[in-house]
């Protein structure tokens, strides 16, 4: 860290500014460095030598002072010869910070991470407005390495231009997948700052679900092909996401929407898009589903079904025969294979346990 910062000063000193200069080295040379503490980092987190929480606050800060350096003061825009890599790496090292922090149990209430986190933030902002895809998808994993401890107020800056991110004609198709999987984990861990984009973001799932639901990609390339499993497993991790975050209070799922999702409880949104692309996913012919999307498929199937029994004993009898028919009539529980099977048996686990799930409900 302080290599970086000697190395750093002696780039502010240097005003050749061309390509081939001393400050374009440096940028390369620094950039380095922070690939491998950011290594170091994550090391630190397994091993057993000096523990990460007595250098996250010098990293932090050093990674802060750098983006210091590429950002105007006052209008968080670039700077004129902010190099691209340069930052990637600096919010990289950052967002490694805490989320070693975090898996070591040292994260969750740390004093360091929170003020770490406070004086990261307008480059997080900065990040997820950028034109570059690379800077945004290292802003919104910071973003989601800090989940922890993060406040509602910053939550709900960051959701809103997510949001408006996800409506754009422009937004770039490999960073949806990224965007949905962020929101579950903000719908898992902030549900209050989530709460007023719940309905928005799950219609928009909705819409993604049912586009993407009608390709065929049997004959496209391993990219796209890659494409499409990972927006399917993107969109049930945010579905997981929205139902664990309302494990204490299901209710809001049940009650009929009036906003974009044209007064359709939110669960039923969510049933019959996990029904659609579960589809996809178990019957998609000659291409083989990756175990990933399988498991988040589920996943959601196994949080539906709880969800439903959580609430069973409040339903009439109307609205229980109607989501009866919605997981069993309309063929949800037909997606879980029981065994023989050639999926892994872990999966076959929790295929059965999704099983059960919606069977004890239709008792």
């Amino acid at each position: 860290a302080d290599l970086v910062l000697t190395k750093s000063n002696h780039n502010d000193n240097n005003n050749d500014k061309s390509p081939n200069s001393t400050s374009a080295n440096c940028a390369r040379s620094l950039s380095g460095i922070l690939s491998v503490l950011t290594e170091c980092v994550r090391k630190s987190a397994s091993s057993s030598g000096a523990p990460l929480e007595m250098f996250a606050g010098p990293i932090i800060s050093t990674c802060y002072a750098l983006l210091q350096q590429q950002f105007d003061e006052v209008t968080r825009e670039p700077v004129e010869d902010a190099t691209e890599s340069f930052v990637v790496e600096a919010l990289h090292c950052v967002g490694e910070v805490a989320r070693s922090s975090c898996s070591s149990g040292h994260g969750e209430k740390s004093p360091i991470l929170i003020e770490g986190y406070r004086r990261i933030h307008p480059f997080i902002i900065c990040g997820i407005r950028s034109d570059s895809e690379e800077v945004f998808a290292a802003a919104i994993g910071v973003f989601e390495d800090f989940a922890a401890v993060i406040n509602e107020d910053e939550v709900q800056e960051v959701m809103q231009l997510l949001v408006d991110v996800l409506r754009s004609d422009d937004v770039l198709r490999d960073l949806k997948p990224k965007i949905f999987k962020t929101l579950s984990f903000i719908a898992l861990d902030h549900r209050v700052g989530f709460a007023p984009f719940r309905d928005t973001l799950v219609a928009h799932a909705a819409e993604a679900s049912a586009l993407v639901s009608q390709a065929d990609f049997s004959g496209d390339d391993e990219d796209t092909v890659d494409f499409f499993f990972n927006l399917y497993e993107a969109i049930f991790t945010f579905f997981t996401g929205v139902l664990q975050g309302h494990k204490s209070d299901p209710q809001p799922l049940l009650v009929k929407s009036n906003g974009n999702n044209d007064g359709v409880p939110l669960l039923e949104h969510i049933v019959r898009c996990t029904t659609m692309l579960g589809e996809k996913v178990v019957r998609g012919g000659s291409i083989t589903t990756p175990d990933s999307v399988a498991e988040a498929l589920f996943g959601t199937i196994l949080d539906i079904g709880n969800v439903l029994n959580q609430t069973k004993s409040s339903l009439g009898k109307d609205d229980r025969r109607h989501w009866q028919t919605l997981v069993l009539t309309d063929q949800l529980q037909s997606l879980l294979p029981m065994a023989p099977s050639a999926l892994p048996s872990q999966l076959l686990e929790m295929s059965q346990m999704a099983f059960d799930e919606l069977m004890m409900f239709s008792r």
